[in-house]
């Protein structure tokens, strides 16, 4: 049974045996910690909780306090970039390398639709240095902030101005609520017309038969790894990367120095059946057997389920 405890101007919310969550109105930051590995549906229910039982209590102290915006607290959430090298080389066959689909993609073009980013799509082939096939994904913009309720008691003289002062706030919080589902709208009609036609521009790609005569494993290291290390200062805040190779890992054929570092700092996925590593090797990627165990690794490290 999760509980509360009020300790000042904060209050800690216990949701298990170690894990916890404290809550302070005076910052505008959320502070949570988790012992455990995984986060529990009851860590979001007794955040929620926890935070309409601090502004309820703030708003409930003070002079006037009820002609103040309510402010509403919303947890910070960092912008995601995926880039998927997929092997279209002769080997991926015996090797059991998977071929990824549009059903792989969808849950990450989810994914940044909420947080931002942007997604690249490239090709493992005899030269792999090609451009790669980019959908980018900008994140809503916030709505306003809530108005606290219309005050109703106190000094009768004074209440009439506070009651003017309110109700000239509502008609502009209202112009910017319905501003705020314009663009909100046209925002999602927008981004869902990037998600259609970068489906459209990756289909050539899946059709295409994996029987390139040579694998040029360190040029799609290079090109994905340029794509990761682009300027972060265009985003929100600084994005979460991740490098998804769909492939043996064997370079062959094709006479490149290797990549013994990727400059972008991503977390390197390596997806095959074999479980072989091949030229990968020295980079330590995290190892899985199927693309779809690397989309939900990606997901489930994003927090969120």
């Amino acid at each position: 049974m999760d509980d509360f405890t009020a300790k000042g101007d904060a209050m800690r919310i216990r949701l298990a045996q170690n894990e916890t969550v404290t809550v302070d109105p005076r910052r505008t930051a959320i502070e949570v910690t988790m012992l455990e590995t995984r986060q529990r549906p009851s860590a979001v229910l007794a955040l929620a909780t926890g935070l309409m039982v601090v502004v309820g209590c703030d708003m409930a102290s003070g002079p006037d306090i009820a002609e103040r915006p309510m402010a509403v607290a919303q947890l910070p959430a960092s912008p995601v970039k995926v880039c998927i090298l997929q092997d279209k080389s002769g080997s991926a066959g015996h090797t059991r390398t998977e071929q990824f689909t549009e059903a792989h993609i969808e849950p990450l073009l989810s994914l940044i639709r909420e947080s931002g980013g942007e997604i690249a799509i490239g090709v493992i082939q005899e030269e792999s240095d090609r451009s790669l096939t980019r959908v980018r994904m900008e994140r809503t913009g916030s709505a306003p902030t809530v108005l606290g309720k219309r005050p109703d008691t106190g000094n009768a003289i004074k209440l009439i101005q506070l009651q003017k002062e309110w109700d000239a706030k509502k008609v502009e919080w209202k112009a910017k609520q319905a501003a705020h589902e314009k663009a909100l709208a046209d925002h999602n009609a927008a981004m869902a017309l990037r998600m259609s036609g970068f489906l459209r521009a990756i289909r050539p790609i899946i059709k295409r038969p994996a029987n390139s005569p040579w694998t040029d494993i360190y040029g799609g290291l290079n090109r994905a790894d340029l794509f990761l290390a682009e300027p972060d200062t265009i985003w929100h805040a600084t994005p979460h990367k991740y490098l998804l190779i769909v492939s043996d890992g064997l370079h062959e054929g094709v006479d490149k120095p290797p990549v013994t570092v990727l400059r972008s700092d991503a977390t390197l996925i390596l997806a095959n059946g074999a479980g072989s590593q091949g030229a990968l090797e020295g980079l330590d990627p995290i190892r899985v057997e199927s693309i779809d165990a690397a989309v939900e690794f990606i997901i489930a490290s994003e927090g969120t389920r």
